[in-house]
């Protein structure tokens, strides 16, 4: 039975190797085929043994995931930075676009302004031509 256990821990070892070499954690082939080496282990353990390795499997396919998600989580950060420095030009420009805007309206009227002198100006000239 020691030979057998040693034989056993032996397979399990080389098999959480072939697990950890397998860069996909989501591969139904490979899943199947740690399963389906399991199945040729002595009775008795198989069950145990496949729990583990579906445990182990899990756990691989949950730090992929995990890996997947933090890297989203990094992109959404930038992009939630991006979008700040953007927000912050687009309020910049809308202060611009008031502010000139304001003085478009000031040289109107300051023209409207110099127009109604020059045509009092010139009313008051033709008035005294007269």
């Amino acid at each position: 039975e020691t030979d057998k256990a040693e034989d056993l821990n032996f397979r399990i070892s080389q098999m959480k190797k072939k697990l950890d070499g397998f860069e996909q954690a989501d591969n139904l082939p490979v899943r199947n085929s740690v399963l389906s080496d399991l199945g040729r282990m002595p009775d008795p353990n198989r069950k145990e043994d496949n729990k583990v390795k579906e445990l182990s499997f899990e756990i691989e396919r949950l730090k992929n995931r995990l890996k997947q998600l933090e890297v989203v989580e990094g992109d959404l950060m930038k992009t939630e930075d991006q979008y700040d420095v953007l927000e912050k030009k687009f309020m910049t420009e809308q202060e611009k676009a008031s502010v000139l805007s304001q003085q478009v309206e000031e040289m109107k009227n300051q023209i409207a302004r110099n127009k109604a002198i020059e045509k009092g100006e010139e009313e008051s000239r033709e008035e005294d031509l007269r």
